[in-house]
């Protein structure tokens, strides 16, 4: 913590998935906190992105916002879950959970 105030603390995310990333771009809001490192085990090209993992900017489709458009409904937010593979038991729990939530000014521009 050399440099820093007594109050901030540094953070390591482990995994620059959706949610790692979600993760540190929020917390760089907060005063109390330091350097964000975001740790990842696999390089960019060979990682393999699942359409899950994908998450667009609706505002920037240029469609109108109809239900036969494919928006059907104002979300406020999401549950992301991420498991061993596709090659998995059905039953077998997730590896991790998180529960993401779209912010107000997002929600009102999506249904504009």
């Amino acid at each position: 913590m050399y440099g820093m105030s007594s109050h901030e603390q540094d953070i390591a995310i482990l995994g620059g998935a959706v949610s790692g990333l979600a993760a540190a771009t929020g917390l760089t809001e907060s005063d109390c906190i330091g350097d964000i490192m975001v740790f990842e085990r696999q390089e960019y090209s060979k990682k393999r992105v699942d359409c899950g993992e994908a998450i667009n900017d609706s505002t920037l489709i240029p469609l109108e916002k109809t239900k036969e458009n494919g928006f059907l409904n104002n979300v406020d937010g999401f549950q992301l879950q991420v498991y061993t593979g596709t090659d998995r038991d059905n039953n077998e729990p997730p590896l991790g959970i998180s529960n993401l939530q779209c912010d107000a000014a997002t929600s009102v521009i999506a249904t504009q």
